[in-house]
């Protein structure tokens, strides 16, 4: 199952370039290509308080290497069919921002693996987005804070996840601070607000979830660290 964003170009021989790839136990990242030449994600990491590392980025494409990752960015990403109804599919809840991060946590901790390889394709970022700054920043802002929240408190279990939240407490506060005082944006101030509303709002849907998943896991957020696969923030 190939998964592309409306704002990402395939080269005529994308299915030939994939096809000594495609096996039934990984979920695949295209790299993901801007017109300049430089790469725009090869998916990525992230770190204990759920923020995305992207790899690769305003780099040059050169690597030829499969690489294991976190997560595939669901611009560009394949993933077996298999795999992709045993794990339940994406969570419908985030319409916009980490599905394919929480889809790839999933696989990992089921026992699957999420790797990049070297088959690249055009990504337009936020093609489909508004071209008003403005309007962008808050969406994207709201967006990405209410599901990072969301797609942690969901997912990590909990012996790691109170290890880490005094410190995602104070960062989130924090920004929403420095949002007033330093950068004087009451509306960015406001979209913050707005996502932490919407994350208490999940809370009970949260819970449904982790009862669901109790016990299906082979992999600990500890075992990623080890990895290297979840970073320091």
């Amino acid at each position: 199952m190939v998964f592309l964003d409306n704002d990402v170009v395939l080269s005529p021989d994308f299915s030939v370039n994939i096809s000594k790839y495609l096996d039934h136990s990984s979920i695949l990242q295209l790299v993901l290509m801007r017109e300049d030449g430089r790469i725009d994600s090869a998916g990525g990491l992230i770190d204990k308080l759920g923020y995305p590392h992207e790899i690769g980025r305003d780099q040059r494409f050169t690597s030829q290497e499969v690489k294991e990752i976190l997560y595939a960015k669901g611009a560009g990403m394949i993933v077996p069919r298999d795999v992709f109804l045993k794990l339940n599919g994406f969570d419908e809840d985030y319409f916009y921002g980490y599905a394919d991060t929480d889809l790839s946590l999933r696989a990992w901790k089921t026992g699957y693996r999420v790797v990049s390889i070297p088959v690249t394709a055009i990504h337009y970022e936020h093609g489909s987005f508004s071209s008003d700054e403005v309007e962008r920043k808050l969406r994207l802002a709201f967006l990405l804070e209410s599901r990072r929240l969301y797609f942690v408190t969901k997912n990590f279990e909990w012996s790691f996840l109170l290890s880490v939240f005094p410190k995602m407490a104070f960062f989130f506060l924090g920004s929403m601070i420095k949002d007033i005082v330093i950068r004087k944006d009451f509306s960015l101030f406001v979209t913050r607000f707005k996502a932490g509303t919407w994350f208490l709002g999940k809370l009970t849907e949260i819970s449904r979830k982790r009862l669901k998943y109790r016990g299906k896991y082979r992999l600990g957020e500890k075992e990623l660290v080890k990895k290297g696969l979840i970073i320091d923030h």
